[in-house]
C-alpha cells in the first residue's frame, strides 16, 4: 500500500470542481505554476479555498514527496510566531529549554505555506523578507545560518495594496511574494459552479462519513434543495456551501438557520457596539483575526463594523 506522500496527485479537474471560465483559468494557472520554484501569492475571500489551492500547487509539483508545512499567521501571538517559524536554541528565551526546529526548517525541500500573511506583524514582515532574499535564517538564540530549501506559498484575503497604503504591509515583501499571483474567485462570481460543487461535496461527505449519508455511493440532493442553493448569495463561499450540504445530509431539509441568511445574528449593530469591538481588539492586541474569533464573526464582517464605527483597529 502506498503511503499518503506516494499517492498520485488528484487531477485538477477533480480537485478544482466547476465549469466556469474562472475555474478553468485557475486550473490552467496551477498546471503552469506547480512545477516551478517561484513563490506564489494566493488571493481570495474567506472560504474560497486558498489552502486547498496551496495544497494542489504542492501536490502537482516536484516537491510532492516532501513536507507541506502550514503556518497560520493570524492564529499565533506575535511573541510565539517568530519562534514557531524559525525555531529556537536552548535558553533563547524564558521557557526555551530545548532545541526546537521551526517550520521553515521542518518544511525541508517541500512547501512552506504562510496562511493569512496579511496579519503578520511588521517586524516579522522584515524578517520574512530577509528569509526570502537571503534564502537562509537562524534559529532564535542561534548563530549558525540554516538554508531555506522550501518553496514559499502565501495566502491572504486582504487587499494588500490597501494595506501597503495604510502602512500595515511592506511593499518590498509584497513584491517578493508576488512573483506569481493566483486569485481564487468568490462563489458569487462563479454561480454556475454552485450545483456541481454541492453535488461533489455531497458525494465526498457521503463517502467519508457514514453518519452524513450513505457511505460508499453517491448521495443525491433533491431538486428543491439545489434550487435554493442556486438562488441564494454566498458570502462565506465554498466553506459556507459545504456547511449547508453537510447540514442537509445530517438533518434533512429542515429549512435554513436564521443566521445563515445573512450576517450572524450577533454581528448586527444592535448586538455589536463600539465598546464590545474595542474590548475584543484590545484583548487581541489589535489582531483583527483573533478579535473576530472572540466575537464569532468572519474577519471581513468585523472589518466592516470597524470602518462603520470609525474605530482605529490599533
Amino acid at each position: 500500500m502506498r503511503s499518503p506522500s506516494e499517492q498520485p496527485a488528484p487531477s485538477l479537474e477533480r480537485a478544482l470542481v466547476g465549469r466556469s471560465e474562472a475555474v478553468r483559468a485557475l486550473r490552467r494557472a496551477v498546471h503552469l505554476l506547480a512545477p516551478s520554484a517561484a513563490h506564489v501569492l494566493v488571493l481570495g475571500g474567506t472560504g474560497t479555498g486558498k489552502t486547498h489551492l496551496a495544497r494542489l500547487l504542492h501536490a502537482h509539483s516536484p516537491r510532492r514527496h516532501e513536507p507541506f508545512v502550514r503556518v497560520d499567521c493570524a492564529a499565533l501571538p506575535a511573541t510565539l510566531l517568530e519562534a514557531e517559524l524559525f525555531g529556537h536554541e536552548p535558553g533563547a528565551f524564558t521557557g526555551a529549554r530545548g532545541l526546537r526546529r521551526g517550520r521553515a526548517e521542518r518544511a525541508g525541500a517541500g512547501t512552506l505555506f504562510l496562511d493569512e500573511i496579511g496579519e503578520l506583524p511588521l517586524d516579522l514582515q522584515a524578517k520574512l523578507l530577509s528569509l526570502i532574499e537571503e534564502r537562509s535564517f537562524e534559529r532564535l538564540g542561534g548563530e549558525r545560518l540554516l538554508p531555506l530549501r522550501a518553496r514559499i506559498v502565501a495566502a491572504t484575503n486582504l487587499a494588500l495594496p490597501e494595506a501597503i497604503a495604510g502602512g500595515r504591509f511592506r511593499s518590498d515583501l509584497y513584491y517578493r511574494l508576488a512573483v506569481a499571483m493566483l486569485r481564487v474567485p468568490s462563489l458569487d462570481e462563479r454561480r454556475e459552479d454552485v450545483i456541481p460543487l454541492a453535488e461533489h461535496l455531497a458525494r465526498d461527505l457521503g463517502a467519508r462519513d457514514p453518519g452524513a449519508g450513505e457511505a460508499g455511493r453517491d448521495v443525491a440532493l433533491p431538486a428543491a434543495f439545489l434550487a435554493r442553493l442556486r438562488e441564494r448569495d454566498w458570502p462565506g463561499n465554498v466553506r459556507e456551501l459545504a456547511n449547508h450540504v453537510e447540514r442537509f445530509l445530517l438533518l434533512g431539509d429542515v429549512g435554513e438557520p436564521e443566521a445563515a441568511r445573512g450576517e450572524p445574528v450577533s454581528s448586527s449593530p444592535s448586538h455589536l457596539d463600539a465598546g464590545r469591538i474595542r474590548r475584543a481588539l484590545q484583548e487581541a492586541d489589535g489582531n483583527v483575526a483573533r478579535a473576530a474569533r472572540t466575537l464569532s464573526l468572519p474577519r471581513t464582517t468585523l472589518r466592516r463594523h470597524i470602518q462603520r464605527l470609525g474605530l482605529d483597529e490599533r
